[in-house]
């Protein structure tokens, strides 16, 4: 455990119990700062022995939450020089020795061990005095908490929103090349068609059971074996993009960011940060091109229903030449 107590620049917000001191130490001394508060209560016995408890409540170095210490206090008093021995309440916690003095109303300790000094200085309070510090030091914690949550949740949205515009403008842009390939497929589909009716005309022309007509069977099936494997090749770019069945469905992931991106960019004064114009340019872009992926697919997929069906059939006309 490490106390933090050398601070600079305290700031005394005493409420004093008595203008009068009466004899002997026992009593409640109090040390508040801008960032801190410490509480010492102790009691002084007939022999000069002391016992009492110390407590410390600190800003955390970020400031937005408070460090909480409490420790036991034994030691002596002898005129107006202080020794005492603070045993921390956590487990493991080794003794603070630290000595000072006392005059008046005003103690003075310093101490530490494990290479850590410190010094404070504490005026005879009371306890409420203590506990109104550490309300406001609780209260500016909070809302430092509250500031860094926000911030936090900002920095997050907004890398969201740049990864899912980012995410937008790649598939956009790949999907270009496919759409002007997906173009020609109709035109595709139809000329194995044309080679395997070409193929099968000639197969007829040849005699029957002969080697050459066995030889334009085989022709006609590669044929077949190439236009479905061009098929597998087109499913594989429409799962590449999300589609199936008519329609392209983006994952949950990519929807999540995208609505939280239009929630985001949906307030007056985001909608017009360069953040948000990046991403209501992509989201654009993105719609027209899952409209032309989706069409230009559904095309390709009904062509190749009905060139398929009639392949069959000639490959069926051509199968029973040879049998």
């Amino acid at each position: 455990m490490i106390l933090i107590l050398r601070l600079l620049f305290p700031v005394w917000l005493l409420v004093l119990a008595s203008a009068a001191y009466a004899s002997g130490i026992s009593g409640t001394y109090v040390g508040l700062y801008s960032n801190a508060a410490d509480l010492l209560q102790i009691v002084e016995r007939p022999d000069g022995s002391i016992l009492g408890r110390f407590e410390q409540v600190i800003l955390s170095p970020a400031e937005t939450g408070i460090d909480r210490t409490s420790a036991s206090v034994a030691g002596a008093v002898s005129g107006d020089t202080l020794v005492l021995t603070l045993k921390p309440a956590e487990f493991m916690g080794g003794a603070i020795p630290m000595s000072g003095t006392i005059r008046g109303d005003t103690v003075q300790l310093f101490g530490g061990s494990g290479g850590n000094s410190f010094d404070v200085v504490l005026k005879q309070s009371t306890e409420s005095a203590f506990m109104r510090q550490v309300q406001r030091l609780t209260a500016q914690a909070n809302q430092a908490a509250t500031v860094y949550a926000t911030r936090k949740a900002l920095a997050r949205t907004q890398k969201r929103i740049e990864y899912v515009t980012q995410w937008m403008h790649n598939y956009s842009k790949n999907a270009t090349v496919h759409l002007q390939r997906l173009l020609n497929a109709p035109a595709a589909c139809a000329k194995f068609t044309e080679k395997m009716q070409a193929a099968l005309e000639k197969e007829i022309s040849f005699a029957p059971r002969s080697f050459a007509r066995s030889q334009v069977d085989y022709a006609i099936k590669s044929l077949d074996y190439r236009f479905n494997s061009w098929h597998y090749g087109l499913q594989s770019v429409e799962s590449s993009f999300g589609y199936s069945n008519g329609k392209i469905t983006i994952s949950q992931e990519q929807q999540a960011a995208s609505a939280e991106a239009r929630s985001y960019c949906g307030v007056a004064s985001h909608s017009s940060t360069p953040i948000c114009k990046n991403f209501s340019a992509a989201s654009a872009d993105f719609q027209t091109t899952v409209r032309q992926l989706e069409q230009a697919f559904t095309t390709a997929e009904i062509t190749w229903q009905s060139e398929h069906a009639k392949q069959k059939a000639i490959e069926k006309q051509a199968d029973a030449l040879i049998n």
